[in-house]
């Protein structure tokens, strides 16, 4: 009894994660769709990575907003802290991309 219970509720919650996985990459595909062409600035940069699994951070400021990129060192290590890049902002779900 308690095996069926268990693999129950296994099935339970993984059903639940998977609508909420389905959920968020629909809201993410339709928001990069939405997106439009912006100019941003850099913020703030920490492209120093300490431990294998750390990630570089990229502040980028658009409309009194602030939005946080976790990204590569690579990656980080072509910003500069003032710069204006090309980012696509969706109005409609307040998301900023680097890339779309």
């Amino acid at each position: 009894m308690k095996l069926i219970l268990s693999s129950f509720v296994i099935l339970i919650i993984l059903i639940v994660g998977g609508i909420l996985l389905y959920n968020t990459d629909t809201n993410d595909k339709k928001a990069r769709n939405d997106a439009i062409k912006v100019t941003a600035q850099i913020k703030k940069l920490r492209c120093k990575q300490r431990l294998k699994s750390d990630k570089s951070l990229v502040v980028v400021s658009y409309q009194q907003s602030d939005f946080s990129f976790f990204v590569s060192e690579d990656y980080c290590n072509q910003f500069k802290v003032g710069q204006s890049i090309e980012v696509y902002f969706s109005a409609t779900y307040n998301k900023l991309f680097l890339n779309n």
